[in-house]
């Protein structure tokens, strides 16, 4: 479901970049990107991806049509994922770059369904 997810800022305010700090500790991203889904921010989720974002995920950006920009991003989290906040999850790094992330949103609550997201070259894309 991911691969170096996050969330950011009001819509109203330029979107954060990540610190350098954050960018180094991939597990900080993901949960960076998770806080901002909770917060319903997905300007900022989307603004944790690097200036070349690749993003097939869960409920949104799936093959053969991945987003590749951040605004598409940002457009498939507002309508697919940020709606079924809040999300919990449990973060688990699996080596350097890579974290899995395990949880449920509120239509899984609903339905006792679970996701599980593999993130692959965290800092450069996200895939789920």
């Amino acid at each position: 479901m991911l691969a170096c997810w996050a969330y950011g800022a009001d819509a109203q305010q330029p979107a954060p970049s990540p610190t350098p700090a954050l960018a180094s500790d991939p597990v900080a991203v993901v949960q960076a990107f998770f806080d901002a889904i909770n917060r319903g921010d997905a300007d900022g989720a989307a603004a944790l991806f690097t200036e070349s974002p690749y993003y097939d995920g869960l409920n949104i950006c799936q093959a053969p049509k991945p987003c590749t920009t951040r605004e598409e991003i940002a457009s498939g989290l507002s309508t697919g994922i940020v709606p079924y906040r809040p999300i919990t999850v449990d973060l688990e790094q699996v080596d350097p770059t890579s974290v899995i992330a395990r949880g449920q949103g509120e239509l899984g609550r609903v339905n006792d369904a679970y996701f599980e997201g593999v993130p692959r070259s965290c800092g450069s894309t996200v895939q789920g």
